[in-house]
């Protein structure tokens, strides 16, 4: 009676690695994207606490802050809104693009590892609470907006 030694051949080998090359080259860019949709949470997060500190900046001075950084006080050479123009966890980079007495708009542009997100090249966020992004196309419109927000 012989005993027979039982393992796997080289070819079995070499199909589960071609599977699992298949599979993993199918589910690593639909993960990438989903990484990149969830880093947006960081932007939106940030862009909506610096429309709640603007509108306290006016209720207390008249007017919207000029710039997000400088000193959170009124008709100062250096007023602002005394905060940080990078999102809480560095994904983003933040600007008040324009401002005046009576209206501002806020943009966030990805940077670092985020700057691969082509779908939303950046967001946006104005006084009247409208929302804004543009893609790598440099289009606006609604359907990316909706998307990336």
């Amino acid at each position: 009676m012989t005993k027979r030694i039982q393992g796997f051949t080289l070819i079995e080998m070499m199909i589960v690695v071609a599977i699992v090359g298949i599979l993993a080259g199918i589910a690593y860019p639909s993960y990438q994207a989903h990484v990149e949709r969830s880093r947006r949470g960081d932007a939106i997060a940030k862009l909506l606490e610096l429309a709640q500190a603007q509108e306290r900046f006016m209720a207390r001075c008249g007017h919207y802050a000029t710039q997000i950084g400088g000193k959170a006080v009124c008709d100062d050479s250096d007023e602002g809104l005394g905060m940080k123009m990078q999102s809480q966890e560095k994904f983003y980079q933040l600007s008040l693009v324009s401002s005046g007495a009576t209206s501002y708009t806020l943009k966030a542009t990805p940077q670092g590892a985020q700057s691969g997100d082509t779908d939303c090249t950046e967001l946006t966020l104005n006084h009247l609470g409208e929302r804004g992004a543009k893609n790598s196309d440099s289009s606006s419109d609604k359907d990316s907006t909706l998307a990336c927000w």
